[in-house]
C-alpha cells in the first residue's frame, strides 16, 4: 500500500472514529426501554426466549461468562453506521469493551469504548468506509476476555 493510500485509509479510519463517537454518545444519552417495555410493545411477554443461547464454556462459577457479539445487519454501504450488539452478563454496569476491526492480518481498536449495561448488554455503532469484507470482535481488555467475530460486509 502506498503512502498516499495509506494516509487516506487513516484519514476515513480517523472520519469514521469520530462520526462513529457522536453516533455512540447520542446513543447513551438516549433512555433505553425496559425489557417490559419492549415485550409490551412486541407482544412478546417471554423476552428472554428470543435471545441466544449463551456458548458453553471452560472455567469455574467465578468466572465472567464469554461476550457474546450479535451481528445486527450482514452487508453495509461505505461509511453507514452499522449498530453492533451483544451480551456480556455476570460483569459490572458500565464495563468498558473495546470494539476491533481486522485489518491487514491485525486487530485494530475503534477509539471509542462501548459500556456493558445493568442487564448484561451493550450497543455501540462502527463506520468502515472501505469496500470488501471485514472481521469485528469486541475485547474486555481488563479481563483479556474476546468476543466470536462477526463478519461485515461494506459494499
Amino acid at each position: 500500500m502506498g503512502r498516499a493510500s495509506r494516509e487516506q485509509a487513516l484519514a476515513v479510519l480517523w472520519i469514521a472514529a469520530v462520526v462513529t463517537a457522536c453516533i455512540a454518545l447520542a446513543w447513551q444519552l438516549s433512555p433505553e426501554p425496559s425489557d417490559d417495555a419492549t415485550a409490551a410493545s412486541t407482544g412478546d411477554t417471554d423476552s428472554a426466549a428470543q435471545e441466544l443461547p449463551l456458548p458453553e464454556r471452560e472455567g469455574s462459577r467465578d468466572d465472567p461468562a464469554p461476550i457474546v457479539l450479535q451481528p445486527t445487519t450482514r452487508a453495509a454501504g461505505e461509511l453507514d453506521p452499522v449498530r453492533v450488539t451483544g451480551t456480556y452478563p455476570d460483569v459490572p454496569p458500565g464495563t468498558k469493551l473495546v470494539v476491533q476491526w481486522q485489518r491487514e492480518g491485525e486487530w485494530v481498536a475503534f477509539p471509542l469504548p462501548a459500556a456493558v449495561l445493568a442487564t448484561g448488554r451493550f450497543s455501540t455503532y462502527v463506520q468502515l468506509g472501505e469496500e470488501g469484507r471485514h472481521r469485528l470482535r469486541v475485547v474486555d481488555t481488563s479481563a483479556g476476555t474476546v468476543s466470536n467475530a462477526i463478519t461485515l460486509w461494506i459494499r
